[in-house]
């Protein structure tokens, strides 16, 4: 059997380097130790921040929740003075030498899409999701499974019949996000410049290539500005794309006290949520200023891990609202995360993603699920989707013992026509690797939404083989 690290070597060689820089895959690289350093070196990872998220500053699919634009001060910002000092002592989230302008920007005015009208009942959806969203070899390594699992608020006894399922309106043929106009996107950075007491002093559009465009006719519109990348008077580097997302490095990180740890590598669980709750806390106020979100300081903290081949932890960490009902709470773990970055070895705060697909989608209605039993049937009957080898499942088998675990998530990849959910089965693989106690898990999805709904997933047979 070909071992996973020359899996991956093939993986690299072969894959085009466009797309590798757009996946937004970031749970699967390897290559994870390096991702929010600089710009140049996000570009030779998979990308930035898979199913993760916050809302943009000015819209939010779930009224009441997570993204409710705040209300603490002229347009969306708060009554604190940008740039005011925290409590901490520490030196504030604004470099002193930057000068914040003397009025507020307006964020960019993007209505949310209409629901589907919903006249001719609900529309047929593809089981499977985009190929750039299952590009590569979708497993994780570590100790315990729990470890990857995260703070999803759905539970395998959620009693639950219906979810939403959202259209995705950024979506193309080729799989690139093109919803936001040149005009909103600089507006998007100038707002996030303002709310870090600073302005845009460069910016330069990332355009599509139209020999990436497919088929050959898109080629004759392509050109459009999928996303921007901005730099700061005061050295941040702001990167809006066309689908609304955000991911902000800080010109210079920012340095947690001695006793909170908030590394890449080096956090426990137990420090991780401490160390989240200290900057919700202490920088509410310039979290809620980019995001629109209200009281994040009373955000439920959302941090999983996996391992590399030699044992190093890639900790992950971001916050969301976990108020509401079952099914707000698990749109907002879904589409309205605030993620942190962390610094590399020494306890730094690095940088924010701010991500929704959200706005950019149009709802098509509440979709009747299956039941977690019922999914865990066709898995094992063989009707799953996942880019794991059958040459590294079990006799090419999955077998009901080796399933270590179970959740539901949203996949909001930009070459999916439709965010709809999934569950997602960790499936313990038979893989030998060099670390003691190290396990590596295989992912596999099954789609939740009824197969009545579904033009190319088969329903449950009423077999377990």
């Amino acid at each position: 059997m070909m071992k996973r690290e020359d899996l991956f070597d093939v993986i690299g060689t072969a894959a085009d380097t466009e797309l590798l820089e757009r996946s937004e895959q970031f749970e699967k690289s390897r290559n994870r130790g390096v991702i929010w350093l600089k710009w140049s070196a996000l570009a030779a990872c998979l990308c930035f921040l898979l199913l993760v998220g916050s809302s943009l500053p000015w819209e939010s699919l779930v009224p009441g929740t997570a993204g409710t634009p705040s209300t603490s001060g002229p347009g969306g910002v708060s009554s604190q003075e940008v740039g005011e000092p925290s409590s901490s002592g520490l030196e504030s989230s604004i470099p002193e030498a930057a000068q914040p302008p003397e009025s507020a920007p307006e964020p960019p005015a993007i209505p949310t899409p209409p629901p589907a009208d919903g006249t001719e009942g609900l529309p047929m959806l593809e089981g499977r999701y985009g190929r750039m969203g299952g590009m590569g070899y979708d497993a994780v390594m570590c100790y315990d499974v729990s470890e990857n699992m995260g703070s999803n608020p759905w539970t395998e006894d959620a009693e639950l019949e219906t979810l939403p399922v959202y259209r995705n309106l950024a979506y193309s043929s080729s799989g690139y996000r093109v919803y936001l106009s040149e005009e909103q996107l600089l507006s998007l950075a100038e707002w996030s410049a303002y709310c870090l007491g600073t302005r845009v002093e460069s910016t330069e559009f990332e355009r599509i290539r139209k020999e990436n465009l497919w088929p050959e006719e898109d080629r004759l519109t392509g050109g459009e500005a999928e996303g921007i990348f901005a730099r700061t008077e005061a050295g941040d580097e702001i990167r809006a794309f066309g689908n609304g997302g955000q991911s902000i490095i800080f010109a210079q990180p920012k340095p947690l006290p001695d006793d909170y740890s908030f590394t890449l590598a080096d956090t426990t669980s137990e420090q991780a949520e401490a160390a989240v709750k200290y900057l919700l806390r202490e920088h509410a106020s310039l979290l809620e200023q980019l995001s629109g979100m209200e009281n994040v300081e009373d955000f439920a903290v959302n941090t999983w891990c996996d391992y590399s081949f030699s044992g190093e932890m890639f900790r992950n960490y971001s916050a969301y609202n976990d108020n509401g009902t079952l099914e707000e709470r698990i749109l907002n773990y879904n589409f309205h995360r605030i993620t942190l970055h962390p610094g590399m070895e020494e306890s730094a705060w690095e940088g924010i993603g701010l991500w929704s697909v959200l706005p950019s989608a149009q709802k098509l209605g509440d979709y009747p699920l299956i039941s977690p039993e019922t999914a865990r049937a066709l898995l094992l009957q063989g009707d799953y989707i996942a880019s794991v080898p059958k040459d590294y499942i079990r006799d090419g088998t999955i077998y009901d013992e080796d399933i270590a675990g179970v959740t539901l998530v949203y996949r909001t990849e930009p070459k999916n026509q439709y965010y709809q959910p999934y569950y997602l089965f960790y499936v313990e693989l038979p893989e030998e690797l060099d670390v003691e106690g190290l396990k590596s898990f295989g992912r596999f999805y099954v789609p939740a939404v009824s197969g009545e709904y579904l033009s190319d997933f088969p329903s449950w047979n009423g077999s377990y083989k």
